[in-house]
């Protein structure tokens, strides 16, 4: 497979921010089950599950059967899935098997709250499951605040011959970024209080009013919930960065300075974004580079970037996360991090504790604590940018053997 070159547009590749993951659970989950990756609150919504399912076993994950799990389907592209089963309180009750018809519109489904703290460019995705005698119409929602919920898009349709994949897109929604309150609701569309004036987005809907499959049975399934996002390319506070003067460490420029790039030519700061994070998640935390990785003296010190940023190896610029080998370049655990940038008139090549390094290309300056209005720009990368393929694992390879050959 050919090397993934990415061009102008090209933004950092998507980090997993907080998943679910229900085939890797490893204790019995009912109404508020945790991430299996990263940090996240899930709750059901109007949902009791509190009904005991010991007539029908469920999923079987390891050697334990939980009660709120289930592998809804054997063959298909999510054949073996296990997925969190939600249930509903029956037609006029609180606890049993079923949907409340009396509950109204948007209130009974799921919840995901994820902080998008220090990630732009969010999307979430989803596996959603109705059973035959389930509500057949789910509405997407997100909010910024974590109390006003805004409606996504068109109704979603239960697929009766399996699941729908569900793919909300939020990129386009700048509140959506670095948002500490940002949550996603999966909730069922039916109005208890319809009348024939209404009208829904649905063009797959006969009647015009979200029916049910069934009025008091049936339950939603949901797999794999994923939320993902573009975290900042940047240099660890206290790294030293090569300019006319000397070595100098990045907190220490100032906007003027001339630094030194690649093809040797001394260059201005235009402009130097920092931002502070306090426990970092996993897509946040700096990648350590330890000294001479790459080649004697790259770097001359241990440096530390976070993730997305890239290093300039073999021609092409490679974000670091792809070099990760768990050893000499790997995520390290701090209590709180605090990057830095620096970013010229247009992209380049820089050198960090000796090592060459990108300068900014993202054109999201709002990321960054001290950002303003307008100070968004739009660049092309001074060289192709790797993400995966043979090229980035022949780069792989040969960092490896450099490795072996100096131990």
């Amino acid at each position: 497979m050919a090397a993934l070159l990415l061009t102008a547009t090209w933004e950092r590749g998507m980090t997993t921010i907080t998943q679910w993951n229900f085939s890797t659970a490893s204790t019995a989950i009912n109404n508020s089950p945790a991430a299996t990756t990263g940090i996240g609150t899930a709750i059901s919504l109007g949902m009791t599950n509190g009904y005991t399912y010991s007539t029908t076993p469920t999923a079987t994950v390891g050697s334990t059967t939980y009660d709120d799990l289930i592998i809804s389907a054997t063959t298909g592209a999510n054949a073996n899935e296990v997925d969190w089963r939600i249930r509903g309180g029956a037609t006029g009750g609180t606890t049993g098997n079923g949907w409340n018809l009396a509950a109204p519109q948007y209130t009974q489904g799921a919840e995901f709250d994820v902080s998008t703290v220090g990630y732009t460019g969010i999307t979430v995705t989803a596996n959603w499951y109705s059973t035959a005698k389930g509500v057949r119409d789910l509405q997407e929602q997100y909010t910024t605040d974590g109390t006003t919920w805004t409606n996504i898009g068109t109704l979603q349709v239960a697929n009766p011959n399996g699941y729908v994949a569900l793919s909300i897109d939020l990129t386009g929604i700048s509140a959506a970024n670095n948002d500490a309150n940002f949550g996603i609701r999966l909730v069922s569309a039916y109005d208890p209080t319809y009348t024939a004036s209404q009208t829904y987005t649905s063009a797959t809907l006969t009647s015009g009013n979200p029916v049910v499959y069934n009025n008091n049975s049936g339950n939603w399934r949901f797999g794999n919930i994923t939320f993902t996002g573009t975290s900042t390319a940047c240099y660890v506070a206290g790294t030293r960065i090569l300019t006319e003067a000397g070595q100098v460490a990045v907190e220490d420029l100032a906007i003027g300075d001339r630094i030194v790039t690649l093809s040797g030519a001394l260059r201005p700061i235009a402009w130097i974004g920092h931002r502070r994070i306090a426990n970092p998640e996993a897509g946040q935390r700096p990648v350590r580079i330890a000294a001479d990785t790459m080649a004697p003296g790259w770097p001359e010190r241990d440096l530390f970037l976070s993730p997305d940023h890239a290093v300039f190896v073999e021609g092409v610029l490679v974000p670091i996360h792809a070099l990760q080998d768990g050893n000499r370049i790997a995520p390290v655990d701090v209590a709180e991090v605090v990057y830095f940038h620096i970013m010229l008139a247009t992209h380049d090549v820089i050198f960090a504790e000796g090592l060459p390094a990108e300068t900014l290309l993202d054109n999201d300056l709002g990321r960054f604590d001290n950002a303003e209005p307008g100070e968004a720009d739009t660049m092309t990368p001074c060289a192709p940018i790797v993400a995966q393929g043979a090229r980035l694992e022949a780069i792989r390879r040969h960092l490896a053997d450099h490795v072996v050959a100096t131990v």
